[in-house]
């Protein structure tokens, strides 16, 4: 059905949204009858399904049900104030993945207040390891551009390689800033 709605067929586009809301309608009775069955998998996630609407009544029908599955209550991400669709935010977030992964595989210990920069230090530098280049990542198009055209002080020229350097140190700052949507255990 997806694949025939990428293509522009209609009646594939309507077929979709019937079924996606009917199963959304559908989990969510459940989940209110029921929240203790999805607790286990509703705690730990960033985002619970649910219909939008214009109807205000719609609005606070969802928000009572985030709450009542209590929602990223352990997720991995900041329950803080921050865009999850922000450029910078979405790399923090597959560099924090990646770091997830680390952990597993015993390169890096639980993430905490103390060990949070070593944390995005290692996955940063393994994600540069494995062939990923910041500055030629279309989310993060212009971000640090101003920082790529200074010259060193005592330079008379900008050479690229510098460039490139700075622009990737300024990428990098700006993503590490944002590595507050990452939720920290105790320490």
């Amino acid at each position: 059905m997806v694949r025939h709605a990428e293509t522009g067929e209609q009646i594939a586009g309507l077929a979709l949204a019937t079924v996606t809301t009917t199963a959304i309608d559908k989990l969510n009775s459940l989940a209110q009858r029921s929240p203790k069955m999805f607790l286990p998998m509703s705690r730990k996630l960033l985002y619970w399904p649910c219909v939008v609407s214009h109807k205000r009544a719609d609005a606070k029908h969802n928000k009572q049900l985030l709450e009542r599955l209590e929602v990223g209550k352990q997720s991995i991400y900041s329950r803080g104030e921050w865009q999850p669709k922000a450029p910078t935010n979405r790399v923090a977030m597959n560099i924090l993945d990646l770091a997830r992964k680390m952990e597993r595989d015993g390169q890096l210990p639980p993430l905490t207040k103390d060990t949070k920069r070593k944390w995005f230090d290692e996955s940063w530098n393994r994600a540069l390891w494995a062939g990923w280049k910041p500055e030629e990542d279309a989310r993060l198009s212009g971000i640090g551009q101003s920082k790529a055209k200074k010259k060193p002080k005592y330079c008379k020229k900008l050479h690229p390689a510098t460039s490139q350097s700075n622009l990737r140190a300024a990428i990098k700052g700006q993503v590490g800033t944002h590595s507050t949507t990452w939720s920290l255990r105790d320490s």
